[in-house]
């Protein structure tokens, strides 16, 4: 574990050394009555805020470019994200080190990685973040911070980054073969739409879906149709899907937690999907970050990034 008064003590020890080499350079002066004795240490005071002046130049000059923009991809792809930092200055930037960051399923810092470099004058350094995008949720990568150094490399001073990306990593939704409806998995709620006739008195007929009675199937036009055929009247009751997601999950290690929500996501987001491509009635459940039940009817891959938001 790093020391947080480490570079304060750096620091301070800087101070000192530089102090004590100009009393040194005073010497000189003692024994040489004139002009030429203070040489050494009006050459090391000049040196000194000359390079200063070079470390406080250069960074007004530092800008920060990207090539990409936000992105979203599935859950286990890669995404590559490309970051330039440019000097507009005159200046060479003989030392550099930019701190790359990627956040967690939690929002902190996953990872931090330090990557020394310099930098040409009027010239640009290029940062390149291959990522595995593993959970699903809201990531940010990006420039945490540069630090620039001057030309004796004894001070630096930081630069906060200005330019980060947000990554969107969406739900896997299983193939509709993969998933099976149950009765008691569509009757949640009911609604007074065009439904399935269980008597004589039908105002017209569609093909069978997964979950409809036996009882319902029109077997004399099914016969001379490559499917099965089922009566629909105008009015009647008709059953809907209700896809209750609960996230809110304790006594869990929270290195568990991601795989955990991956799964639970991805599974009530497949009945949706499936419920969509079904025409079976369809609603959302789950509790927000407020901690309120929502119940929301997503429509496709846009609604499911919102959610993915939520």
């Amino acid at each position: 574990m790093k020391n947080p008064s480490a570079p304060v003590n750096k620091f301070i020890l800087k101070i000192v050394i530089i102090f004590s080499l100009l009393l040194v350079s005073l010497f000189p002066a003692r024994y040489i009555n004139s002009v030429y004795g203070y040489l050494p240490f009006l050459g090391l005071l000049s040196l000194l805020l000359l390079s200063g002046l070079y470390l406080l130049i250069i960074r007004g000059c530092i800008r920060f470019e990207a090539r990409d923009a936000d992105t979203v991809c599935p859950r286990g792809e890669k995404v590559n994200i490309i970051l330039k930092i440019v000097n507009r200055s005159f200046l060479i930037c003989p030392k550099a080190r930019a701190n790359l960051y990627v956040s967690d399923f939690f929002g902190g810092y996953d990872s931090v990685l330090p990557a020394p470099f310099t930098m040409p004058a009027r010239g640009e350094a290029e940062f390149s973040l291959a990522i595995q995008m593993n959970h699903i949720g809201i990531y940010t990568a990006g420039l945490k911070m540069l630090q620039i150094y001057d030309l004796l490399g004894i001070f630096s001073t930081t630069i906060t980054g200005s330019r980060e990306f947000t990554v969107t990593v969406m739900p896997k939704t299983l193939a509709s073969e993969k998933i099976e409806f149950k009765d008691s998995m569509l009757a949640e709620s009911h609604s007074t739409q065009s439904t399935v006739s269980d008597g004589f008195d039908y105002t017209g007929v569609r093909e069978y879906a997964l979950g409809d009675s036996i009882k319902r199937i029109h077997w004399k036009l099914s016969a001379h149709s490559n499917n099965y055929m089922t009566k629909i009247t105008e009015t009647g009751t008709r059953n809907d899907l209700a896809v209750v997601i609960d996230l809110l999950i304790s006594g869990i290690e929270p290195d568990k937690l991601p795989g955990i929500y991956d799964c639970i996501v991805e599974t009530g987001l497949s009945l949706i999907k499936q419920a969509m491509n079904r025409d079976i009635e369809y609603s959302l459940l789950f509790v927000g970050k407020n901690r309120e039940l929502a119940r929301v009817f997503p429509k496709g891959r846009p609604d499911f990034e919102n959610l993915v938001r939520l």
